[in-house]
């Protein structure tokens, strides 16, 4: 499932509970670490086990290991080659 905002993002999360969560650290107007803790805040108002969460990292690996202190399960680094996220979602699926 594709989402424009994570307002919309939250929203859906009453509807699907979906596998894994892949998203990138910096968007427009939000980022991925607000992501992160709508879902973690929806599983636990849910008392449901924790949905693999992927981030995006466009900077640098420095980014994606602040990614994984916050709490997401696994970084990915732009730009995105098929075979490291084939690799990262295998981890998960």
């Amino acid at each position: 499932m594709r989402v424009a905002s994570l307002q919309t993002a939250g929203e859906r999360l009453s509807f699907i509970a979906p596998d894994i969560v892949i998203t990138n650290l910096q968007l427009c107007e939000e980022n991925g670490f607000i992501l992160l803790k709508q879902v973690r805040a929806y599983e636990r108002s849910l008392n449901r086990t924790q949905i693999p969460m992927i981030a995006i990292a466009d900077y640098s690996d420095v980014e994606g290991e602040i990614a994984l202190a916050a709490g997401f399960q696994a970084y990915i680094r732009t730009p995105i080659a098929a075979n490291s996220l084939y690799a990262t979602l295998r981890r998960f699926i």
